[in-house]
């Protein structure tokens, strides 16, 4: 019992501190702030979008959707670092029983992974996520980091149909395209990417498809 009052207590302290920076807390603000951003974020204003989320969820940190849109939003930019902070901050913050801590986990995973190259990181971030989906679509990753893509391929094949959200499923389909790129297989890559641009709905799942075309195009051209 007294460790679990412990536990309680170191808790709190940690909210107490990861919030102590922020100016007191209006909803109603932090709302008003993401209708702005979403009209840059219509303009393709990513800049100014991840800015604005950014005030809104120092006015609603509690709001986990204002974490995982501004961080999404630093990653359309290519803010790559700073993404993988906020969403670091909000998984400090946030309390363990919040429902959106395992996407928040898997989004910070798939950074890690890659483009920061920082696997072990990634790895214990993995072993949080219980059975499904976003573990097994991060295993693939993980796979293909660690020069394995055949076996993410083989992963995301049985992941795929577990997708029922259009925006997952086009980060399975980028995902099997970094596979078949690793492996050399330009046109299964480009046909994966092609899947993965109609459905895409994330700014930052765009900007870097948009990066692993470019990099395809190079390739074909060298």
């Amino acid at each position: 019992m007294q460790a679990r009052s412990l536990l309680f207590v170191l808790t709190a302290c940690l909210l107490v501190a990861a919030c102590a920076g922020f100016p007191p807390a209006d909803p109603q603000r932090s709302k008003r702030l993401r209708q702005e951003a979403q009209t840059h974020v219509v303009k393709h204003d990513y800049p100014a979008a991840a800015q604005l989320y950014g005030e809104a969820t120092r006015y609603d940190p509690e709001n986990t959707d204002n974490w995982l849109q501004w961080g999404d939003l630093l990653e359309a930019t290519d803010e790559i670092d700073q993404a993988a902070d906020v969403w670091s901050d909000a998984l400090a913050m946030l309390p363990l029983s919040d429902p959106s801590r395992p996407m928040l986990t898997y989004r910070l995973g798939l950074l890690l992974a890659d483009p920061l190259k920082q696997t072990a990181a990634a790895r214990e971030l993995c072993d949080q996520l219980p059975n499904g989906l976003l573990r097994s679509d991060l295993e693939a990753v993980l796979a293909t980091a660690g020069n394995r893509p055949a076996s993410a391929l083989a992963i995301l094949k049985q992941a795929l149909p577990l997708a029922t959200d259009t925006d997952q499923q086009a980060r399975i389909y980028f995902h099997a395209a970094q596979a078949h790129a690793r492996l050399g297989n330009i046109n299964d890559s480009r046909e994966m990417l092609f899947h993965a641009v109609n459905s895409a709905t994330s700014p930052g799942l765009k900007m870097a498809i948009r990066t692993l075309f470019s990099e395809l195009v190079n390739q074909t051209q060298n």
